[in-house]
Formats: structure tokens, C-alpha cells, sequence
């Protein structure tokens, strides 16, 4: 929701609700919900700055606990010539997470080493800088962006609420008929909810091919490939997957990755 108050001034309201499962074993889904205000005011016609308000509010499964992540930033983007853009955020996030947690570990026993699970108890309060910055290209026919920064997430099935490093690409080419689309980026994790001492890294890459056949019709060929990083005595995995598709289209132009 955004609300234009002058020719200068704009307020916007937005929000995303999440729910998230895994087929770990022992892992915890997580269902949350963020809501983000800012004030955003045009010092010039290329140049636009504002403040950010967001609060974030996570709950686990089978009574894992429940964290609240509370943002506070500044926001600057300029539109510069040659049709680039860049924008920055910069602020702190202050993160309160309590509950009882289950973590997968290894355990030693008669020298070998066996799966098993650590459970207590944790609350715990944790402050860390909240950036991102992103940059982009646009042409007629072309699209590149990049971002990258550093936020809080509901986890990944482990970790609870964690601070997320992250850095994405996308490039994408259209002619009349056709489009060629990459992206791609990794993330690492790491928890503030509680003491797991090990981090989470997964990567991903995706490419695609699409081709209007005729007017609203035409034909897609995409490949990802992810990879997922390792979680305390379970290994990290890869996944590639080749897919060909059929699609229909309100409009005449042919569809991009994302």
C-alpha cells in the first residue's frame, strides 16, 4: 500500500506471510509473518531517501519457541545516467528468541561417531547490522541485477531465526520472439536464536530458453541447479533438474526465469 502525500513525499505499507516445512529429519517448520513501514521523500528528480521500520514475528513447531526481529534503517537510491540504478540500505536489527530447541549432533560412542540430538533451553537477544545494496541495468532488450547484503530469516529447519548473508544475480536478453535468462546467487546462514556453533551455506543457478511458437503460445527449456549445504551430521547434497514446458500467455512477448 503506498500513499502519495505530496509531489515529494510517499508513505508505503507492505507485508508477506510465511510458512515453511522441511523434510529433514528432526527439522522444525516455522510460521511468521513482517510488516514494513517507511517514509520515502525525493530530494531531486534521480535521488530519493527515507526511513524503514520493520518487525518480523516467527513461531516453530512442536513448541520450539518463538522469535521477534525488530529493523530500523535508512534508504537511499539514485537513478544515474545510461539507465543505471543503485540503492542502499543501512540500519541495525535487534533480534529476542525464546523456546526449547532439538539440534542435531554427533555423538562419540565406543570411538564412533553416531547421529543424535542436543535439547535445552534458550533466550537470547541479538543486535547486528541490517545492509543491502542493489544495482541494475536496463536496456531495451537487456536486464542485470545485482544485490547483496545482510538480514534476519525464520531459519532453515535448524537454526531458527538466523542472520542471512546473501548476494543474487540476474541477467536477462529478450528479442521479439525469444528470451535467454540466468540467475543465480548463495546464502549463508548463521542462528541468533541459539549457541549451534556450525553455519549453513546453499548456492543455486538457473538458466532458461523460452520461445513464442505463435501469438500466446510458446515453449520453455530451464535448468537449476542447487546446492545444499551441510547441517551438523548430515552432508550437504546437489540438485540438477532439466525441465521443458508449454505455456500461454495473455501477452505476445516470451517469458523470462523469474
Amino acid at each position: 500500500l503506498s500513499y502519495r502525500a505530496t509531489r515529494r513525499l510517499t508513505y508505503v505499507l507492505n507485508g508477506e506471510f510465511y510458512l515453511n516445512r522441511y523434510n529433514i529429519p528432526g527439522s522444525i517448520g516455522s510460521t511468521g509473518a513482517t510488516g514494513t513501514a517507511s517514509a520515502l521523500y525525493r530530494v531531486t528528480s534521480r535521488t530519493t531517501v527515507g526511513a524503514v521500520y520493520s518487525h518480523s514475528y516467527f513461531t516453530y513447531q512442536r513448541g520450539a519457541g518463538e522469535s521477534d526481529a525488530d529493523t530500523f534503517a535508512g534508504t537511499i537510491s539514485h537513478n544515474f545516467h545510461n539507465h543505471w540504478y543503485a540503492s542502499a540500505t543501512g540500519g541495525l536489527t535487534r533480534t529476542d528468541s525464546s523456546g526449547n530447541i532439538t539440534v542435531p549432533v554427533l555423538i562419540i560412542t565406543g570411538g564412533q561417531l553416531l547421529p543424535g540430538y542436543e535439547i535445552g533451553h534458550y533466550d537470547h537477544v541479538s543486535t547486528f547490522p541490517s545492509i543491502q545494496g542493489t544495482v541494475s541495468h536496463q536496456l531495451r532488450r537487456s536486464t542485470l541485477t545485482v544485490s547483496g547484503g545482510q538480514g534476519v530469516t525464520s531459519g532453515n529447519g535448524v537454526f531458527l531465526a538466523s542472520k542471512n548473508r546473501f548476494l543474487n544475480g540476474y541477467y536477462s536478453y529478450s528479442q521479439r520472439r525469444a528470451n535467454l535468462s540466468f540467475g543465480g546467487g548463495i546464502t549463508h546462514l548463521s542462528s541468533v536464536a541459539n549457541t549451534v556453533s556450525y553455519t549453513y551455506t546453499s548456492a543455486n543457478f538457473s538458466a532458461s530458453y523460452a520461445y513464442n511458437v505463435m501469438r500466446h503460445l510458446g515453449t520453455s527449456l530451464r535448468y537449476d541447479f542447487v546446492r545444499y549445504g551441510g547441517i551438523g551430521p548430515y552432508s550437504s547434497r546437489t540438485d540438477n533438474r532439466i525441465a521443458f514446458g508449454v505455456y500461454i500467455s495473455s501477452k505476445t512477448v516470451p517469458i523470462t526465469l523469474f
